[in-house]
């Protein structure tokens, strides 16, 4: 592929993350019936009366696409390792945590709301509503629980932010401060079992309204950077330790087939 070819598929990537934070705030939270969610102190049958009955087309439609969106944060996740592995020489280990935090993060956005999707169609039929009950909760504390990952993204880029000592740099140095963060508030959702109700349930205002809102930030914060950064440098080719090598590489093939010869 030539080099605007390469740029214009990156530059879509990054945009690709904007569509994200919005078709999944429109998606998840407000079709999706999150303003707040459920009480997790309901029984299986409040559930179903006072969240589901009422607004059950709403937060299918809400769901349904809430599982189709959440492969976006993917895609930015996936860009954002292309530019920490051209920047890191040799030792990919950080570009590596960041693209598989980022990925099975996109995963558990999918599943969950596949989760809630289910629980609205099947209410008010001959399903019993604590099966329903079950679906959700399960799908509330794999979306939150398993955050660790979500850590794993946060913290690979934190330290590459800081690490960087390129003259042109992909990230600014405060963005660190969003992605440690970030990574830090999720760790309140270890206790979620514990807490039916209060901020520290799963539709709390801490554990639910608090951790997202700096989710998104961070994300925000470092998607707008790769784009801009992209308008302004376009794409770096790639800087690799054995690069520097290629000569003598070449030269140990030849006198390795003059020997086989």
């Amino acid at each position: 592929m030539d080099h605007k070819t390469l740029l214009r598929i990156d530059k879509v990537s990054a945009w690709l993350g904007i569509a994200w934070v919005i078709t999944y705030a429109l998606t998840f939270i407000v079709l999706g019936n999150n303003l707040p969610p459920a009480q997790a102190s309901w029984t299986g049958q409040e559930l179903v009366d006072n969240f589901y009955l009422p607004h059950r087309t709403q937060i299918m439609i809400g769901m349904s696409l809430a599982a189709f969106f959440g492969f976006l944060y993917a895609a930015l996740s996936i860009l954002l390792t292309t530019l920490m592995w051209k920047r890191e020489r040799g030792n990919h280990t950080l570009s590596m945590m960041q693209l598989i935090g980022g990925c099975f993060t996109a995963w558990t956005l999918i599943q969950s709301p596949v989760l809630w999707a289910w629980s609205a169609s099947v209410s008010g039929t001959e399903i019993n509503p604590d099966l329903i009950k079950m679906a959700t909760t399960l799908g509330w504390y794999m979306i939150n629980m398993i955050y660790a990952i979500t850590t794993m993204q946060c913290f690979a880029l934190g330290v590459f932010t800081l690490a960087d000592k390129s003259k042109n740099l992909i990230f600014p140095r405060w963005a660190a401060i969003f992605a440690f963060f970030s990574g830090v508030t999720f760790s309140t959702e270890t206790v979620l079992p514990f807490f039916m109700t209060g901020p520290l349930a799963y539709g709390g205002l801490w554990n639910f309204f608090g951790a997202a809102v700096f989710w998104f930030a961070f994300f925000l914060v470092y998607n707008i950077s790769a784009i801009r950064f992209l308008n302004k440098h376009g794409i770096e080719a790639p800087i690799e330790i054995g690069a520097i090598d290629e000569p003598a590489a070449e030269q140990r093939v030849q006198r390795e087939a003059v020997a086989t010869f």
